[in-house]
């Protein structure tokens, strides 16, 4: 099989084996995991397409790679690479409409893999944020668009319009692969006719490894974790909220947040940086008038070495997100077993059993709901042990490198075995007897816009041709031409793109010169009329 991944970051595995400076391992760190276990797997054949930065080509453990700087290259790709399947790693950038209406141009099978759902992401970007602070006048926008800030209006807008990306693709999809059970509802709200896949995510190979997570001797003060406080959907603000609740307890303990921290250039430019960034000034404001400032301490963006250690120096795991799908820093987390506390919103349920396997609370927003699960962990006999063991063997079964690889590779071959099997009627193996083929090497297959247009029927341009074809393939008893349209022949499946590559060199013995040429997508009468829909084959 060939598979083209459509990817909206370089990966770290495309800039070395393209010669680039090394890319950040920070994000997309669901899709190193998955790639590296694809590897194993000798029927894929694997072409990745980052969008980056320089445009670069390179090849790397059976995988190639292929970075471009824009959208244009997608049609010639497709062209000389000629995969059999595109699988789309994200819903919501340009770049993924984009492909999806190369592909179905070109008549290609599109596979969507759902990361988070922006409509709901949007729904929720500012809750419990005050209303001053997600509101910039006309000066900060002109100013934002010399010197870009993060204006939560801007953010809010740029959000919502993602939102409508994400439900304009998937309105139009045919497959969809997600993982929670929140997902799945948003699929079916969101693509009604898609056909959806379950397939878990595996993380980062470094969190499989090495020694897991231990309670710490509280000799030490301790440390809540949080892995993303820069944006207002990760609710950095009801943590700091939660903290003199669990300072109260533990005067020493720390909040120590995986990200930038508030800029500050000196008192001449403060002012404007804090304008330009509110939900940051926010949240300064919000530590001083709480009086915790001195217990926060941000790291700075992490790559997983120093991410893993993070989680290890760590007591607990705090994700208060507004909303989230499968957040890979809970899995990772769970993986290392350290004990986590998160909100019981969108796909967090599915990944994680309240009480056994971590602390879920109700209300995102609600700050003492998340201290008390903080204390409740920490002032526990074990330290949260049973429960990091817990999630830890939770964890996994979830990511399990190898039976993930397993399970998308068998939704490839669904998929082609749907969209674009090559029939062979064969006469030393039939499996039916009652049909004898006028030769060996006769095939049919479909139009490659028939499935989006005219499902489970025949496609031809006129009548004539339908009998001129007919004649061509088949022998006069070959069927009941007086039942061509009802009658359904069975017939041999070969998926396999090289089969039908090697079969459909051999043109058919026909006066006319008339032949069968073959394309991923479909096989097509040489005067250009398309034979037969595919899932369906009635002749």
């Amino acid at each position: 099989m060939q598979i083209l991944w459509l990817v909206k970051t370089t990966l770290p595995q495309a800039a070395a084996a393209c010669g680039l400076a090394g890319a950040s391992d920070v994000s997309g760190s669901w899709l190193t995991g998955q790639l590296a276990a694809l590897q194993a797997h000798p029927a894929l054949h694997l072409t990745v397409l980052c969008v980056g930065k320089a445009e670069a080509a390179g090849r790397a453990d059976g995988v190639d790679y292929r970075i471009v700087t824009g959208t244009a290259a997608f049609a010639p790709l497709l062209q000389q690479l000629r995969p059999d399947l595109v699988h789309i790693w994200g819903t919501e950038y340009d770049a993924a409409a984009a492909m999806a209406e190369v592909a179905k141009a070109a008549g290609l099978p599109v596979l969507f893999s759902i990361q988070g759902v922006m409509r709901d992401c949007a729904a929720h970007l500012c809750d419990g944020v005050p209303a001053a602070y997600r509101r910039s006048g006309a000066l900060w926008h002109t100013l934002d668009r010399i010197v870009p800030g993060e204006l939560l209006d801007t953010m809010q807008a740029s959000f919502d319009a993602l939102a409508a990306k994400e439900a304009a693709l998937l309105a139009q999809a045919r497959y969809v692969t997600g993982r929670t059970a929140f997902d799945r509802s948003a699929c079916a709200a969101l693509a009604p006719a898609a056909r959806y896949f379950a397939c878990n995510e595996t993380l980062r190979p470094l969190f499989y490894t090495g020694t897991p997570w231990h309670a710490r001797e509280f000799g030490a003060a301790p440390v809540l974790f949080l892995p993303q406080g820069n944006y207002p959907l990760k609710n950095l603000h009801t943590a700091l909220r939660a903290l003199p609740a669990v300072l109260a307890a533990y005067g020493d303990a720390q909040l120590v947040i995986a990200g930038w921290p508030p800029l500050d250039k000196g008192p001449l430019l403060r002012p404007i940086i804090d304008r330009m960034f509110p939900y940051k000034r926010y949240c300064k404001q919000l530590a001083a008038e709480l009086g915790i400032a001195g217990h926060i301490r941000y790291t700075g963006p992490l790559d997983a070495a120093a991410m893993r250690q993070a989680y290890l120096e760590a007591d607990v795991f705090l994700l208060p997100s507004c909303c989230e799908n499968s957040p890979n820093s809970l899995g990772e987390a769970m993986l290392l077993g350290l004990p986590c506390v998160a909100a019981a919103v969108g796909g967090i349920p599915s990944m994680l059993e309240n009480g056994r396997e971590g602390l879920l609370y109700g209300d995102a927003l609600d700050d003492k709901a998340l201290a008390d699960a903080v204390l409740r962990i920490l002032q526990s006999a074990d330290g949260g042990m049973a429960l990091g063991r817990a999630a830890r063997a939770r964890a996994l079964q979830t990511h399990d490198a190898a039976r993930n690889a397993g399970e998308l590779e068998q939704i490839y071959k669904t998929i082609l075995q749907e969209e674009q099997p090559a029939l062979r009627m064969i006469t030393e193996a039939s499996t039916d007897t009652s049909v004898t083929p006028t030769q060996t090497g006769c095939f049919i297959s479909m139009s490659a816009d028939c499935y989006s247009t005219i499902a489970h029927r025949p496609f031809f341009n006129d009548e004539n041709n339908e009998r001129k074809i007919n004649g061509i393939l088949f022998q006069e008893n070959f069927y009941n031409q007086a039942n061509a349209l009802s009658k359904l022949l069975k017939l041999k499946i070969h998926p396999s793109v090289g089969q039908m590559q090697r079969i459909f060199s051999t043109h058919l013995p026909v006066e006319q010169n008339a032949s069968l040429s073959f394309t991923p997508s479909a096989i097509r009468y040489s005067y250009g009329y398309y034979v037969y829909e595919l899932k369906h084959i009635l002749i």
